[in-house]
């Protein structure tokens, strides 16, 4: 069983918190951060213990008798007795210490866990137990609960009878009390009759004082007017709406603006791409001049490359293709094969001449004429050529033959003729850039001069209006018709306050609430009270009415109460005590008749005496606890233990110390006694859970004697603990280390909630 959720409406100092819980829940804050609070939350919730008991008592003292949590379980709600919870299942506020004096029903549990394919003397006296009490199936317990049976049924006539007799003897005290009643009814209706009187004063005082209210707010409603129209004369100016003229007048200005502004940027554009020509132009002019030069020369080299250049030689010859090749010798070995296969035959001489034939006409076919140019050294003409360009012009020219130097020199002569015409266009658009120029600056001073008729324009409707801007414009109308809201809003109650004191003027009006205010002035004579406290008097007062209705109607009923009971008690009581002195007799005949079938019960109630007595003293199971403890103390303290476990009181526990010497575990030292205390709540809790899913251990500050290396050894066995078994584990510390420690362990199984003060 799983704490999911703890809620705390109101426990402390939490109000309407919430806390996640995981299989492993750390919660980490100094001290006076409410660690001990949720504890108790806790502890309230599992155990709830009883108002009269010692913690029952401590949690109302600190926490009041209103506190309110709730704990959200995965499945059903655990409910733990207080004594066996801080025994066995938490460590509050870091006290180890284990409290066996109460011999709790825990400590049966330990011992009947222990007993396996034998008789568990705890068992058996258990069974004892039963046969002796009243669910047996002796006679003598049948005769019991029959004479039992009579004696209930003869109780309940008793009780009848003297509940008869009572209310005979009741009647005669009922007068007397009605009659004090009726007296206090008296009083209680002169009282309130009284307070009824005081409020209704107080009441009127304050409908003066609501009078009064009406009077000063007239007079500020006549200031507020005053004041009104004197703005609203100031603001006069702003009666017409001028907004959508200097609307029209803004739009106006922004496009000459923007017209003005588009025509400079067209006159630096095309200044600008003037510019970009003119340098192009002056750039070309130079380039021009330097391919002109090599132009010229191109020429000359290309005139002297006809005249100089000596001429193809062409000549005949004959070529062989292969395939006819091949044909004629595969021809002419296949016949030669077939002769001598055929041979001396006549027929041999075929084939033979087939093949000839074959060949012949192949070579026919096969043979073909074709023209050979064969060029003339020229490479001393081009190393000429190249050397004299490259002294007159300093550069090389690349190609090898006399083919790729012509195609050269004509490229060059291109690129010359080329420069010459794109010279000529740059000069062409130079000239018409200028003229654009000029158009550009009449545009643009045409809309400057726009620009500032339409700008003059507009500060002259400011001048006039007495303002700097639009905006300015804009707020002293938005005033205005605020103003004149407001004037409107102010003179409809002017006109209600005139129609209300029946009167025409506001001089008028004003001499008439002076007169009132200084009437009502002198009338109130109490303090003015709140709306909700005069809401509060009205509703005391009408409770005040119902109530003394009711308490007038009541007088009368108890008088006419005390006037019929008068004489009715008289000789009522007749035979009802001889009645009830014999029933009390037949009580005790049947109450002897039971305490003798008791005692025969006896004997069964000495057997399991001595059975429980047999289950107590067993010595095997304390040898079992000896070494279940022995388990979880050797995974904190260093060495071997050995424990003597002999009963469940500190008298009868002794473990060995680190010198080996067998010790009382009183006579330990602190830290060593509570290392054995924190090893047998591991081994108890285990052993004592009555369900079937895994239980739950919380655990407030428990490692306060402890040494850091014994610290981290117990942390380590309640990893160990919870994942073996599957507890839950909640841990309170201030020790912020360990609670990291315990964090990094136990990864997405635990959570951790910081605390603060």
């Amino acid at each position: 069983m799983i704490i999911q959720k703890l809620k705390l409406v109101s426990f402390g100092k939490f109000s309407n918190c919430e806390f996640e819980f995981k299989p492993i829940t750390v919660f980490w804050g100094n001290n006076e951060s409410g660690k001990s609070t949720l504890f108790d939350a806790i502890f309230d919730r599992i155990s709830s213990p009883p108002g009269n008991t010692v913690e029952g008592r401590r949690l109302a003292s600190r926490y009041g008798n209103n506190r309110n949590a709730e704990i959200i379980w995965n499945s059903g709600e655990v409910i733990i007795p207080s004594e066996e919870f801080l025994n066995l299942y938490a460590i509050g506020a870091g006290s180890v210490d284990m409290d066996f004096s109460s011999k709790g029903e825990w400590t049966q549990r330990i011992k009947a866990s222990i007993f396996s394919g034998g008789i568990d003397p705890a068992n058996v006296a258990q069974e004892l137990d039963r046969l002796a009490s009243e669910g047996g199936n002796y006679q003598h317990v049948r005769i019991l609960r029959g004479k039992e049976q009579e004696l209930e049924k003869s109780e309940n006539s008793l009780n009848i009878l003297n509940a008869r007799k009572k209310e005979i003897l009741a009647a005669e005290k009922e007068m007397d009390s009605k009659q004090q009643m009726l007296n206090e009814l008296q009083n209680e209706i002169a009282h309130l009759t009284i307070a009824l009187d005081e409020g209704e004063k107080s009441l009127e005082q304050q409908e003066l004082h609501r009078k009064l209210e009406e009077v000063r707010a007239t007079m500020e409603h006549i200031v507020r007017y005053e004041q009104t129209a004197q703005r609203n004369a100031a603001l006069e100016l702003y009666r017409q709406d001028m907004s959508e003229a200097l609307q029209k007048l803004h739009a106006e200005l922004e496009e000459k603006k923007r017209v003005f502004e588009h025509a400079g940027r067209v006159r630096e554009q095309i200044d600008e791409r003037k510019r970009e020509v003119s340098l192009h132009l002056k750039e070309g002019k130079a380039k021009s001049e330097r391919l002109r030069i090599k132009s010229v020369l191109a020429s000359e080299l290309l005139r002297r490359i006809e005249e100089n250049t000596p001429k193809e030689i062409i000549s005949l010859e004959v070529q062989w293709h292969p395939v006819g090749i091949a044909v004629m010798a595969v021809s002419i070995i296949l016949g030669s094969i077939l002769f001598l296969y055929l041979y001396p035959s006549s027929l041999a001489f075929i084939p033979l001449a087939a093949a000839l034939a074959i060949s012949s006409i192949a070579a026919l076919f096969s043979r073909k004429k074709r023209e050979v140019r064969e060029r003339p050294d020229t490479g001393n003409v081009c190393a000429a050529l190249k050397d004299e360009w490259k002294i007159r012009t300093g550069e090389e020219l690349v190609s090898a033959t006399l083919e790729g130097l012509q195609r050269e020199l004509v490229r060059i002569q291109s690129e010359a003729d080329s420069l010459d015409k794109e010279i000529a266009e740059l000069a062409n658009m130079e000239a018409s850039l200028a003229g654009k120029i000029a158009e550009a600056d009449r545009a643009w001073k045409k809309a400057d001069e726009d620009y500032e008729e339409v700008r003059k324009r507009r500060e002259d409707l400011f001048r006039d209006l007495k303002i700097h801007s639009s905006e300015e414009y804009a707020a002293h109308r938005t005033k205005y018709e605020s103003v004149q809201r407001e004037l409107q809003d102010i003179t409809e109650i002017i006109a209600h306050d005139l129609k209300r004191y029946s009167v025409k003027s506001i001089d008028e009006l004003k001499a008439v609430c002076h007169l009132r205010q200084s009437s009502l002035e002198k009338d109130c004579v109490s303090a003015r009270k709140s709306e909700i406290e005069i809401n509060r008097l009205k509703n005391e007062i009408a409770k005040k009415k119902e109530q003394l209705n009711k308490l007038q109607t009541k007088y009368v009923e108890v008088k006419s109460d005390i006037e019929r009971c008068k004489g009715e008690v008289k000789g009522a009581l007749g035979d009802l005590p001889q009645s009830i002195y014999e029933k009390e007799k037949e009580i005790e005949m049947l109450k002897r008749d039971i305490k003798r079938l008791r005692i025969d019960m006896e004997a069964a109630g000495v057997a399991r005496d001595i059975f429980l007595d047999i289950s107590r003293n067993a010595d095997i199971v304390f040898s079992e606890l000896e070494n279940d403890i022995g388990l979880f103390l050797s995974e904190i303290l260093e060495g071997e233990r050995k424990i003597e476990f002999r009963d469940f009181n500190e008298n009868s526990i002794s473990i060995t110390d680190a010198s080996g010497r067998l010790r009382n575990i009183e006579k330990l030292s602190t830290g060593t006694k509570d290392a054995f205390v924190m090893a047998a709540r591991f081994c108890f809790a285990r052993k004592s859970w009555r369900w079937e899913q895994p239980g739950i251990l919380v655990l407030d500050e428990p490692f306060h004697s402890l040494d850091r290396e014994r610290i981290a050894r117990t942390v380590e066995l309640i990893i160990k603990f919870h994942r073996e078994y599957g507890w839950q584990i909640v841990l309170f510390t201030k020790d912020e280390e360990l609670a990291n420690a315990l964090m990094t362990h136990t990864g997405e199984n635990a959570i951790r909630h910081s605390l603060s003060r």
